[in-house]
């Protein structure tokens, strides 16, 4: 009897472009769904990872603490009262709020500068997190130059659409907000990736932008709660452009 030649061999396996993580639930892919596991893997990879964050949260705190105070003392009434600075501002003489009106500017760019690098820095720490990597705290004092880039571009094509015209400005703030965390995640087109990820599941992103601008809206009252926030949002838009591109969130 003849021996049968083998069946032919279909193509190797097939793996996804982008893997799902290990120990995470299958995502949904709806809106309820995705916006609750991002939640989820905000509040459990913070509360579980702090450590790795406090170093560089309290010295750039204690900066924007500065610059708080700072801004109380030249006459801000929002942080005077916020900080409980009432009496104090009442007795300062009238000069210090004009001499300190060059720190307080220097201290307001580099403000600027720090939250560019915290923002970046938590992105980094939320990749990690998704890894499942556990590194020293040193490393999240900033994150990757692209992602700052990003960040910096956004920035400017969001003012530019809000000076345009209010609309473009919003449809700039929604279509932009998963390309920095998409940069953190290495994409080779973050902008592109993340603004087809926020078309995709528009719903969602309309609803996730709305959520961060209230959380951020607390920064605007003293720059040392932006700096406790900013882990926060940083991690839930990165888990959420996680379930949108069809990625599980490790529990």
């Amino acid at each position: 009897m003849t021996a049968q030649p083998p069946p032919p061999q279909g193509p190797g396996p097939q793996f996804p472009q982008h893997p799902q993580t290990p120990g995470g639930s299958a995502p949904r892919g709806d809106l309820g769904a995705d916006l609750g596991a991002a939640l989820t893997f905000m509040g459990t990879g913070v509360v579980r990872n702090w450590r790795s964050l406090v170093l560089p949260a309290v010295i750039y705190g204690a900066i924007a603490l500065a610059l708080d105070i700072l801004s109380a003392l030249a006459g801000d009434d929002d942080s005077t009262g916020l900080l409980g600075l009432q009496g104090v501002a009442d007795v300062v003489p009238d000069w210090i709020p004009i001499a300190l009106a060059p720190a307080q500017l220097l201290l307001a760019v580099a403000y600027l500068v720090i939250q560019l690098l915290w923002t970046a820095g938590t992105l980094r720490f939320g990749v990690d997190v998704l890894r499942g990597d556990r590194q020293e705290p040193t490393r999240y004092f900033a994150g990757d130059g692209r992602v700052i880039l990003t960040i910096v571009i956004c920035g400017v094509l969001t003012a530019v659409g809000f000076v345009l015209c209010v609309i473009p400005g919003l449809v700039a703030m929604v279509l932009l907000l998963f390309a920095p965390a998409a940069t953190a995640r290495g994409t080779e087109v973050a902008i592109g990736d993340g603004s087809r990820a926020a078309s995709r599941r528009l719903g969602t992103a309309v609803i996730a932008c709305v959520l961060v601008l209230i959380a951020s809206s607390l920064g605007t009252w003293l720059n040392v709660l932006d700096i406790v926030i900013t882990p926060f949002t940083s991690l839930f838009l990165l888990g959420l452009f996680e379930r949108i591109e069809g990625r599980a969130l490790p529990r």
